[in-house]
């Protein structure tokens, strides 16, 4: 989705660079005088505003609703294949049941503009269904732009304003199916098309999909890493790290011992994914940098951790830190570890504890904050040495 954005950006750009262009060369080779056509164009401006107005706001609108039915269509995708409601994430919101509840949560992740996750069918990997849910989202972008195509041929006499938003929503649903549905990887993620090859290639990457879903409605449930079991990550033990669904499996195992106390073994883990830095897609190569920073600080590794904390790094954190415990967790071992200020990491920690309700992953937070108190215990117990 945020490569959609961007291609939907520069079309704008173009599309005003072009205008632009256009007159310039009336200007320079046009039969009226500079000065006439300004003027003309200036009196004819309002009109020339408006037109310009409703194609933006009809392109924007076009945008923003294929957003929808695409995650819409993996939705329905995955719910006619026998899959379970988690969470439909549509930008920065994600609406889930929790606790018997519905509720809308802030969350975000690098790289999309939506996210549907649900729970498999209780089966065994090689017959998992898996093109519905993953194709859904394209199949719809599709279906609505072809008919917003034939609404513009068929219907005579349509007024400007659903001209343009029909012709927009034709062409934003040709260019969302091309890029989600053409297997590729756009900012090191793979689209939909690369997953569903992944999936059709590789046995484990099936396994590693369940363990995802499982995983993530078992910890926005309230369930910690920890708490996981360890049949789920039978797939993590011989991975192709050029497969992003089976290394985030092998990330997901680094969490589980990281919260289980054994941090050596987390922090091998997460080492060893680095040095596949080159073969992974890039929000897993930051989300591992994270972690193995954290460990580092919380082992008093102090130059280790910093030259990972990069800047693009520390921008990563910062940006996704409102709605992510994790990212909460770190900025309270950066100002507790390498700051050198507890009243801030004590803040840091209390203010997670206020907000914990709102965050998305339920049991996510409640081992960050189980992480959080030891660091501040044990540099408790260090001062009064």
């Amino acid at each position: 989705m945020k490569q959609f954005a961007k291609l939907l950006g520069a079309t704008l750009l173009g599309a005003l660079i072009g205008f632009c262009g256009m007159m310039l060369l009336l200007a320079l080779f046009g039969n009226k005088p500079i000065d006439e056509l300004c003027t003309e164009m200036w009196t004819d401006f309002p009109e020339i505003l408006g037109y310009g107005l409703t194609v933006l706001a009809a392109v924007a609108v076009s945008g923003v609703l294929h957003v929808v039915l695409h995650e819409g269509g993996h939705l329905l995708g995955g719910l006619l294949s026998g899959y379970r409601f988690v969470s439909f994430r549509i930008f920065g919101l994600t609406l889930l049941r929790q606790n018997g509840r519905w509720c809308i949560k802030r969350f975000g992740l690098a790289g999309t503009g939506g996210q549907c996750l649900l729970l498999p069918p209780d089966m065994p990997a090689s017959q998992l269904p898996t093109a519905l849910y993953n194709l859904g989202g394209v199949a719809s972008n599709v279906f609505f732009g072809a008919l917003s195509f034939l609404a513009c041929v068929l219907w005579k006499g349509m007024p400007f304003v659903l001209i343009c938003f029909f012709v927009s929503s034709a062409i934003v649903g040709l260019l969302m199916a091309l890029t989600n549905g053409i297997p590729t990887k756009m900012g090191g993620i793979g689209n939909d098309g690369y997953n569903m090859l992944l999936l059709c290639k590789h046995p484990r990457s099936k396994e590693a999909l369940i363990a995802q879903l499982k995983a993530n409605a078992a910890v926005q449930e309230g369930l910690q890493p920890r708490e996981l079991p360890e049949s789920w990550f039978a797939c993590a033990t011989a991975s192709d790290f050029e497969d992003a669904l089976q290394a985030t499996v092998v990330h997901m195992q680094a969490m589980r011992l990281l919260n289980s106390g054994k941090t050596e073994g987390a922090a091998s883990v997460l080492e060893e994914l680095l040095e596949h830095r080159e073969r992974m897609i890039g929000l897993l190569e930051q989300e591992t940098e994270c972690e193995l920073a954290y460990i580092y600080m919380t082992e008093g590794k102090t130059e280790q951790a910093e030259a990972l904390l990069t800047k693009n790094l520390r921008h990563y954190i910062q940006q996704f830190a409102a709605s992510s415990s994790a990212k909460q967790r770190l900025l309270m071992a950066i100002a507790c570890q390498l700051e050198g200020n507890i009243e801030k990491a004590r803040r840091i920690r209390d203010d997670v504890e206020q907000k914990r309700s709102q965050y998305l992953l339920q049991g996510e937070v409640a081992m960050d904050l189980e992480l959080m108190d030891k660091l501040l215990l044990r540099h408790h117990e260090a001062s009064h040495t």
